[in-house]
């Protein structure tokens, strides 16, 4: 103490120093603490706003304002109704960020403070803005670039130029989005602008045929055409169609036709086949030639009909067909069925030898003819041969010896035929 005696002033600053840092020290704590209070409820309350389901109310009723933002309007519905707030669709904005039908903002914002029963103002997305392209051919390209603004769409600033003898030089012929399609507004359109006619520049010649062969052919007939006319024209848009008549590669049509009259700045358009469709044949077996004719032609195919006997498949029904059901053939080709006549039927022959007029007509035991006599004698079997033919008559075939109707010959016996055409008497 003895030396603060002799300095008092030194002794009192330095005291006041004390209770400054002290002050200081305790400030700073207090705020601190705050700091972290309020930080820690900061993350609380964004804990509990970010999540959109399961919000605890506040105290008196009170609750925050979840974020619906993207979501549907039923899905945001069902949000505000599980934290009983109450939505309203007041209106319709369009977004290129936000996909079409979905919130696209709301009111009041995610995480204020509402109060039970409260209602949520919502705007959904209409999507990205389409607006109908309009059509630009015939106009200037002032004009069109002034209507183009007007409907939010953009003309490109290069522009194509080609000749034309149909459409007036700085006039627009054709445009990259069709007119009245339906397009989404800042879109970009390019526009080909005409250069006028080039007639003094081009030939008048007639178009050839390129019907029947290949693209890559045509172009060459043209190479040869150029070189001879000093004049050719150019292949314009190109086509692919089914044919099953026209090999696939090959050219369908042309636009000019051929052999007509054409400027050589009038582009050729080709119509190139794709080859046959091809379609899976129908089944046809077990069906009537009337409903497998019907079959065919609604499947787009003919028919090759043929006919042959079956003792197992009825009269008229199909028996096979030449293209398995459910294998593909070229749609318009014709497609083999075979149709039944039914089980063949049995043909009657009948063993007849009228060469020898000393045979019967008919054989033994109740045949149709009888056997007829001989005037000549008729030796026992084992004679000579010569005795066993029978002699002609000179009358035309008449003899003097009757048949009875029991096949006998009166007076001599009867006459038995033998299986290889010979016979005998029998006395």
């Amino acid at each position: 103490m003895r030396r603060y005696r002799r300095f008092p002033a030194e002794f009192e600053r330095k005291k006041s120093d004390w209770r400054n840092y002290g002050a200081a020290a305790v400030i700073g704590s207090i705020c601190l603490i705050v700091g972290m209070f309020t930080i820690g409820m900061s993350v609380f309350a964004e804990q509990k706003i970010d999540g959109s389901i399961g919000i605890a109310p506040l105290d008196g009723g009170k609750r925050y304002v979840p974020n619906i933002s993207g979501m549907s309007y039923e899905q945001a519905q069902e949000v505000l109704k599980q934290n009983h707030l109450k939505a309203e669709l007041t209106d319709m904005n369009y977004s290129d960020s936000i996909e079409k039908d979905r919130i696209l903002s709301q009111t009041p914002k995610a995480g204020n403070v509402a109060a039970e029963g409260d209602t949520i103002h919502i705007v959904v997305s209409g999507g990205t803005e389409e607006v109908t392209t309009p059509d630009f051919t015939g106009m200037t390209c002032e004009e069109a670039e002034e209507l183009a603004a007007a409907q939010h769409l953009l003309i490109q600033a290069e522009k194509r130029e080609e000749y034309s003898d149909r459409v007036k030089k700085g006039d627009i012929m054709t445009q990259s989005v069709a007119p009245k399609k339906r397009t989404a507004v800042q879109t970009e359109i390019t526009l080909t602008v005409s250069l006028g006619s080039l007639s003094e520049e081009t030939a008048l010649l007639t178009v050839p045929d390129f019907r029947g062969i290949t693209k890559e052919r045509a172009i060459t007939r043209l190479g040869k055409i150029k070189a001879k006319e000093g004049f050719t024209y150019s292949i314009g848009d190109i086509e692919e169609k089914y044919s099953s008549k026209v090999k696939k590669g090959d050219i369908i049509s042309q636009s000019p036709k051929q052999d007509t009259k054409a400027r050589t700045n009038e582009p050729l358009h080709l119509v190139i086949s794709r080859g046959p469709q091809m379609i899976p044949a129908p089944k046809l077996t077990n069906l009537t030639e009337e409903k497998a004719l019907k079959e065919l032609k609604k499947a787009g195919f003919s028919a090759d009909v043929e006919t042959e006997y079956s003792s197992q498949v009825s009269e008229g029904m199909v028996i096979r067909q030449g293209t398995k059901a459910g294998a593909k053939a070229a749609k318009g080709s014709s497609i083999k069925i075979v149709i039944s006549l039914g089980a063949q039927p049995v043909q009657n022959t009948q063993n007849v030898n009228d060469n020898n007029p000393s045979r019967g007509s008919g054989g033994t035991g109740g045949s149709s003819g009888g056997s007829r006599q001989s005037t000549g004698s008729v030796s026992n079997p084992g004679s000579d041969s010569k005795n066993q033919k029978e002699q002609p008559q000179s009358d035309g075939g008449n003899t003097d010896s009757h048949e009875t109707e029991n096949g006998q010959q009166e007076g001599n016996g009867s006459f038995v035929r033998m299986s290889d055409g010979t016979g005998f008497m029998v006395e």
